[in-house]
């Protein structure tokens, strides 16, 4: 950020007395020396000396973002005077994206010239009964958002979407079949999901012991009717890494192939949408974990099945890299590793014949529809 902005926002976005303490400190600088990161800690100095520690702790994580890896992996806070400058909304036309120290604004949607750049301060897939007091306790305001002016009848809270149905229809079929069905319900009334929930799903993230994770997980998931109702989505998430974490792979793939098909396109129906795609891009990682250790135990029972590991792979990352560099940016660490392994894997694919890549687009086996049918190997 040059000077000139890094000042434009210090007159604009911060109370009297930062603008002028920091061009004094700047000042008696030496010269060549003064930096906007050196001004900007004179700025936390300062205030720190007019507030007490609570209030000065209160104000960093109110004007601040957290800072994660491309993946979403939370590392710390960061600060950056013109993204923390944007408001807030539980529709937001744009997400805040990491490469590296880099950060970045990625639009969800087209943003006219002039209309206000708007991101998310909270999960916003959560319900609007726990969205309120959230953004009023940590940020201090009520939002009046096009979503919140709907009280609560959002995507999160309604059991009774097509898609949902469609992947009711489908566990029942499968349930006929012999399969393992998928116990969610449209026919019951959506419930709003209680505190206990998602103070229930905090604990679990918290935990260092990973079973007691999936334990607590799945007596969430449990007691809610609807897969996409919060904080079942998000309980299904911590479930999904902590069964890669202790190596069951097959529930792992199951809990990530229902993400990707019922629940994703519903929560987050942008494709390019960076949380979508980093799911996508996890469960590509799974998938080629699994493949790359044919001598483990869950590998062998799907090829026992005659499930095609490639075909599923081939078909996520040549999605993947449709959507990447609007998710992430053409340029980022993200975007490269991805079309990077596309290339590898083509590279695999073409090694044992030339017609092996045609095969595997042609996909004559239908294995991606048993690909899909994997998500039946788990109840909820």
């Amino acid at each position: 950020m040059s000077e000139e902005v890094f000042e434009r926002h210090l007159r604009s976005d911060f109370p009297p007395g930062y603008y002028s303490h920091v061009k004094k400190e700047s000042a008696n600088a030496e010269a060549g020396i003064e930096t906007v990161e050196d001004s900007l800690k004179k700025v936390c100095i300062f205030h720190f000396q007019l507030t007490d520690s609570a209030n000065h702790n209160a104000k960093i994580m109110t004007n601040s973002l957290t800072l994660v890896k491309s993946t979403f992996d939370p590392l710390g806070i960061a600060f950056d005077p013109l993204i923390c400058s944007a408001n807030h909304s539980c529709d937001p036309n744009a997400v805040v994206t990491f490469d590296g120290p880099i950060v970045s604004l990625r639009s969800l949607r087209a943003i006219a010239k002039d209309e206000e750049v708007f991101i998310t301060y909270v999960d916003c897939t959560n319900p609007f009964a726990y969205r309120q007091p959230e953004l009023a306790d940590r940020y201090g305001f009520v939002c009046t958002c096009s979503k919140c002016q709907q009280k609560g009848e959002d995507e999160s809270q309604i059991a009774s979407s097509q898609s949902v149905k469609k992947s009711e229809e489908q566990a029942s079929e499968a349930g006929k079949k012999g399969m393992k069905a998928i116990t969610d319900s449209t026919n019951s009334e959506p419930r709003l999901p209680s505190s206990k929930l998602f103070a229930d799903l905090d604990r679990a993230r918290s935990t260092v012991d990973d079973r007691a994770s999936i334990s607590a997980c799945t007596t969430i998931m449990q007691q809610i009717p609807s897969v996409i109702q919060q904080p079942s989505a998000a309980a299904r998430d911590e479930l999904f890494a902590r069964s890669c974490s202790v190596g069951d792979f097959s529930t792992a793939l199951a809990h990530g192939i229902r993400r990707y098909f019922d629940i994703d396109p519903i929560l987050y129906p942008e494709p390019f949408h960076p949380v979508r795609v980093v799911h996508s891009w996890a469960l590509v990682k799974l998938l080629m974990s699994m493949y790359s250790s044919p001598d483990e135990v869950y590998t062998k029972a799907l090829v026992m099945k005659n499930f095609d590991f490639v075909v599923p792979i081939w078909r996520l990352l040549k999605e993947l890299v449709t959507v990447v560099d609007r998710s992430h940016g053409s340029g980022s660490w993200f975007a490269k590793s991805v079309k990077a392994l596309l290339e590898e894997v083509r590279q695999g694919i073409m090694a044992g014949s030339t017609e092996g890549l045609r095969a595997v687009e042609a996909d004559p086996g239908r294995y991606w529809e048993a690909f899909e049918r994997l998500k039946y190997e788990v109840r909820i």
